[in-house]
């Protein structure tokens, strides 16, 4: 049977994989925003009409586009996009950070999981999209996102932990992060319960056995209409509001964690701490830091760990998706840090990558599969994270000098896929790194 099923995926990944020459994947970009806007929900933001996932590498692909050729369309819908999720269930109006997912259409309830690389690919794109748009509550986002994973996902010696649980100590779902009225009623007074009745609508009927989730549903105009503040009043208000309830629920609740530091996903936080570090240089000691542990702890002078343990022990070989995401982390700190030494380890790291998982047939994801015949890709698409070659391609970019490399990227992005043509929407961040002509 094994091998009946090997031979099925050979065949179907043979004819997926075979190769246009005649175009190249920069021409996909018009394809990719097609298929986007026909997928995306013009009512509420993100793609489909099921439960909402934030689709990171699609909006940040989207983001970049518009950027260097401004799209009406694309503009309306990646603002309504990230309204909704920065209003909605998606994001913690308490603690800061987003969830993995909505299990409704109109990001209201989610699921309750904290994954690290859900937080720092939207970290990264609300900064970007503060920038872009020139929307300073879109960097405080951003920034405040940055500021939850230091709160609530800093592991040992600067690294970050891979996940906080969707259910509590006592197994209830998304029981840390709910309010019963009464527990509001002690921790608030009656000006702050009756703002956030308005702000968070608190007084509706709980979609949920164990309590409320906040969400907001009044703009930040009609907030500072409604109660007559300026915007530093409402600030001080919220962070008056949250310091009490987030500290409430540190002391008499509890979160399991999954404590791996995955090399990855920290390559992605450093990602974001460069990105968060335009705008905050107080985020430099922290990212110092977690470049030291990725460079002692991670990095073995010429091969990465996957991840490590509590104690510090390997926990097996790092994959292409390891490697990549690592050399652009450190690419883009070293960069934004002016950290040469940063640099040249980003370097070895991208050197390293193409050695052990490119060859003349694509990408390995791994450099040691279990499949009988190994499946080789031409190009990787994007899932709920990005594309660990687009990230690469990326990194690789950075070290123009290095004639050989540069080659590579130009002869990896010149060549499109049979399937990329009919799926290009999943292969989005690619497609956005072939069309950077900077």
């Amino acid at each position: 049977a094994a091998r009946e099923v090997d031979q099925i995926l050979s065949e179907r990944h043979e004819k997926e994989e075979t190769l246009d020459t005649s175009h190249s994947i920069e021409g996909l970009a018009d394809s990719f925003v097609s298929q986007a806007l026909q997928y995306a929900d013009e009512m509420v933001g993100g793609f489909g009409h099921q439960n909402k996932f934030p689709s990171a590498p699609q909006l940040w692909a989207l983001l970049e586009i518009n950027g260097r050729n401004n799209h009406e369309a694309i503009d309306s819908f990646l603002k309504l996009t990230l309204d909704k999720m920065a209003d909605g269930g998606l994001n913690d109006q308490v603690g800061g950070g987003f969830y993995r997912y909505t299990v409704d259409p109109q990001w209201e309830t989610p699921h309750f999981e904290k994954m690290l690389y859900t937080n720092t690919m939207l970290a990264i794109l609300y900064l970007k999209a503060g920038e872009q748009f020139q929307n300073p509550r879109y960097k405080t986002i951003g920034l405040r996102t940055i500021r939850f994973m230091l709160d609530s996902m800093a592991g040992p010696e600067g690294a970050f932990i891979a996940s906080l649980s969707a259910v509590d100590d006592k197994n209830v779902e998304g029981g840390f992060y709910l309010w019963k009225r009464d527990e509001l009623k002690k921790l608030l007074t009656l000006e702050e319960l009756g703002f956030i009745d308005a702000v968070w609508d608190m007084q509706r009927e709980p979609e949920l056995e164990a309590g409320l989730l906040p969400w907001v549903v009044l703009s930040r105009e009609q907030q500072k209409e409604r109660f007559t503040l300026t915007d530093a009043e409402l600030d001080n208000r919220l962070n008056g509001i949250r310091v009490k309830l987030k500290k409430a629920r540190e002391a008499n609740r509890i979160i399991p964690r999954d404590d791996k530091r995955l090399a990855g996903w920290n390559g992605l936080a450093l990602a974001a701490l460069a990105e968060g570090l335009k705008h905050d240089n107080r985020l430099k000691q922290q990212g110092e830091a977690l470049v030291q542990f990725i460079r002692k702890r991670l990095w073995q002078g010429d091969s990465l760990h996957k991840a490590v343990d509590d104690n510090g022990r390997s926990l097996g070989e790092g994959s292409l998706q390891d490697y990549a995401y690592v050399a652009y982390g450190l690419a883009q700190w070293g960069e934004v840090a002016k950290n040469q030494p940063t640099s040249t380890l980003a370097k070895q790291v991208v050197d390293q990558a193409w050695k052990r998982f490119h060859t003349d047939k694509g990408w390995r994801e791994s450099e040691h599969g279990l499949l009988p015949r190994p499946l080789f890709r031409r190009h990787i698409r994007d899932s709920s994270l990005i594309s660990p070659e687009s990230l690469l391609l990326r990194a690789s970019k950075k070290f123009s000098a290095d004639k050989n490399l540069q080659q590579r990227v130009d002869a990896q992005l010149a060549k499109r896929t049979a399937n990329m043509n009919e799926d290009s929407f999943y292969y989005a961040t690619l497609i956005s790194t072939a069309a950077d002509t900077e």
